[in-house]
């Protein structure tokens, strides 16, 4: 999968997803969305997710007069926001967000059970991940962070949004293909842990290229590879992972839109929605 940003065609076939599950509903029989819809974020604000959200409240309101509110309630590795969204009213009001960590978070320590509390509405973007470094960081390829990885096991970090979090999953799975050791340090949250290599607190970590940009741009920090099998477009100038390392590992994340269960017009879109991301 190569890397999509939230933007105007994403937002719009999410509101074509959306458009579905209204349609079916007493409420939108005259074709007429909720006048108010909350969006709980269950991420530190700021960030990919919370621009998706905000052009998603835009076109909501230009086009239907929907006045969209965004709530940010992080916590417990996202499982508290997703906790709050699916006690609201099964009635359409209130959309959560959801991305693919917090079904594996949920997975190593049930909290809720996301199949049974939600229906999915629809998927909004999916990435893949950048392996980057601080941009004084003596590691100038990912082939000799590898090999100073191996040299001296457990002497090198790495940030995450804690434990079970995409981040950790991801360094754990790019580590194990290429046969080295590190040492986690866990943040509250990708954005943290971005600012933590920025910072130079850590010596390498994974971020989506949408959230890697302004540190990029500003020259805070240094992108080694992608883990996906082909370069990205709009970065061709950084290696696969098989490219730098020999190795292959391929990893990326998804993320979309839920419903609290029970509104049951959601039904068709959540079976495509599973059939696109094996959800769950």
């Amino acid at each position: 999968m190569l890397e999509l940003d939230p933007t105007r065609r994403h937002v719009l076939s999410l509101l074509a997803g959306y458009g579905l599950v209204a349609v079916a509903t007493a409420r939108a029989e005259t074709g007429a969305l909720p006048s108010a819809l909350k969006v709980v974020l269950p991420l530190p604000p700021g960030g990919s997710a919370d621009a998706a959200v905000r052009l998603l409240g835009d076109l909501l309101h230009k086009r239907h007069g929907t006045t969209v509110t965004l709530e940010n309630r992080p916590g417990a590795s996202g499982l508290l926001g997703l906790k709050t969204a699916s006690t609201a009213a099964a009635d359409g009001s209130t959309l959560a967000y959801i991305i693919s960590s917090h079904v594996t978070t949920d997975l190593l320590s049930p909290q809720l059970d996301l199949l049974k509390e939600f229906d999915a509405v629809t998927m909004d973007s999916s990435a893949v991940y950048l392996v980057l470094v601080n941009a004084d960081s003596p590691y100038r390829s990912l082939a000799g962070l590898v090999a100073a990885a191996k040299q001296s096991p457990g002497k090198l970090t790495y940030g995450s949004g804690g434990p079970g979090s995409a981040l950790h999953i991801g360094m754990a799975t790019l580590a194990d293909a290429a046969g080295m050791q590190m040492l986690h340090l866990p943040y509250k949250g990708g954005i943290a842990a971005a600012q933590a290599l920025a910072a130079g607190e850590v010596d390498v970590a994974l971020a989506l290229p949408g959230s890697a940009r302004a540190l990029l741009a500003g020259g805070r920090v240094r992108a080694l590879a992608v883990m996906a099998p082909d370069r990205l477009a709009l970065m061709p100038e950084v290696p696969t992972m098989r490219e730098a390392t020999g190795v292959s590992a391929v990893y990326g994340s998804w993320s979309g839109y839920v419903v609290p269960k029970g509104y049951t017009a959601s039904d068709g879109r959540r079976a495509a929605y599973r059939a696109d991301t094996a959800f769950y």
